[in-house]
């Protein structure tokens, strides 16, 4: 899925979200998502060392406008 998605011209922050966003991740990063989710700016920042692209995905999915809608677009792209 990763080399389709990175296809379609995709970050890997992006590609995370995505994947987050549809389910297509396993238990543990569908888990560690809802973690960073639930977490205050603090506390995201202890997951940076361990999951910089997760977080920064998470960062433009809530903080950047249109970034999600960009990412949708890509996808709808033809190849």
């Amino acid at each position: 899925m990763d080399e389709y998605l990175e296809g379609k011209g995709l970050t890997p922050a992006e590609i995370t979200v995505f994947k987050w966003q549809h389910g297509y991740h396993g238990d543990f990063f569908m888990s560690l998502f809802n973690s960073i989710a639930l977490a205050d700016d603090t506390n995201i920042e202890r997951f940076v060392p361990g999951f910089p692209v997760e977080v920064e995905g998470y960062k433009k999915y809530t903080q950047e406008l249109g970034w999600w809608t960009n990412v949708k677009n890509k996808m709808e792209k033809q190849d």
